[in-house]
């Protein structure tokens, strides 16, 4: 087991992330948020479909 947490560490240490993979991880996730706000659910880490520009649990999906 201690022999798997080293070699998966150290593969984890090596690894890169490029600009171009976050972009594409952030265009399909905007992608989803808008799918599923065209469809009228919202989820909660979601922009707001009204435009505020906060995400739908601090703005209209607020719980009181």
């Amino acid at each position: 087991m201690n022999n798997f947490k080293i070699t998966s560490v150290a593969y984890i240490s090596r690894m890169e992330l490029t600009r171009a993979d976050v972009s594409e991880n952030e265009r399909k996730q905007n992608e989803h948020d808008q799918n599923l706000n065209m469809s009228g659910e919202a989820r909660r880490n979601a922009p707001c479909p009204c435009g505020s520009g906060l995400k739908y649990k601090h703005c209209h999906g607020k719980l009181s």
